[in-house]
């Protein structure tokens, strides 16, 4: 997604651009989801429900209701419960996303502000390809696209360099499980 939404905005696809760009802060931001509840096990030393997360982030999905007596996919974590834990640390991404969201929907940003310009000395529009406001739009999905990229390579390193406690604490875990169900207790 990064690299089409690269080619997207250097092609000044601006709406493009940055609808794509959007789609990476949402994978960034979930990738962040999941760094912090791997961090929260790893300091409570218990598993809790990640197994749940894991699950709702691989397979959820949103589009139809869940029959939990036919055993369906379950609903996915929500954007917003992304957003809002990156929010903990990072003041102001959701009002970012916010910014770039307005692109993805038929509204002023992706619309009449890239494609008319009006003229109130002869009461006309022209209309056209980013034919008003189109460098600082395109600043904004080059940056923000920078930005969350960024954001998804130190949040992947981080989420990287917890994994040998993760795994360790899931062989415990899985040990214990397994002898309690040995002594008949599972």
């Amino acid at each position: 997604m990064g690299r089409a939404a690269f080619h997207q905005l250097e092609g000044n696809k601006l709406v493009a651009g940055i609808v794509l760009t959007r789609a990476v802060v949402e994978t960034s931001a979930a990738l962040w989801y999941l760094r912090s509840r791997v961090d929260d096990a790893i300091k409570s030393n218990q598993i809790g429900d990640i197994d749940i997360y894991l699950v709702k982030l691989n397979v959820g999905i949103a589009s139809a209701p869940p029959k939990l007596e036919a055993r369906d996919f379950p609903r996915p974590v929500k954007i917003g419960k992304f957003l809002g834990e990156v929010e903990k640390v990072i003041e102001g991404f959701s009002d970012h996303y916010g910014v770039l969201s307005e692109f993805a929907h038929p509204n002023w940003a992706g619309t009449v502000s890239l494609y008319s310009k009006y003229h109130p000395e002869n009461l006309t529009i022209e209309f056209g390809e980013n034919i008003r406001s189109g460098d600082q739009t395109k600043g904004l999905g080059v940056n923000s696209l920078h930005a969350a990229l960024k954001f998804f390579e130190v949040t992947y390193n981080n989420l990287t360099d917890s994994m040998p406690a993760f795994v360790e604490l899931c062989q415990r875990h899985l040990t214990e499980q397994k002898e309690k169900f040995k002594e008949g207790g599972v």
